[in-house]
């Protein structure tokens, strides 16, 4: 969810705190406590900021392979039903 502000000096973080979350007072960001990557980001937008939540670095490593895992084993259901559709034989499909 985004969140508006209407004074881009806001001092105090916009949504609760995870466990591996720290507020940066100098930018007035979320960052990560592992990467120490920011979870949010700035933009300003007809007058207003906007503080969308991003992904920090180690969640996006982590997004990257679990996207990997699934278009491989779309991959493998798709020839997986390639075999079955097309070899009616048996001895053929392994």
């Amino acid at each position: 969810m985004t969140k508006f502000i209407e004074k881009p000096t806001a001092i105090t973080p916009n949504r609760e705190l995870q466990s591996d979350e720290y507020f940066n007072e100098t930018d007035h960001l979320i960052y990560c406590s592992k990467c120490n990557t920011p979870r949010q980001c700035r933009h300003e937008l007809q007058g207003k900021v906007l503080i969308p939540s991003i992904r920090c670095k180690c969640q996006q490593e982590i997004f990257e392979q679990e996207e990997a895992q699934r278009k491989l084993h779309e991959k493998q259901m798709e020839i997986e039903h390639l075999k079955t559709s097309g070899l009616q034989d048996k001895a053929l499909y392994d």
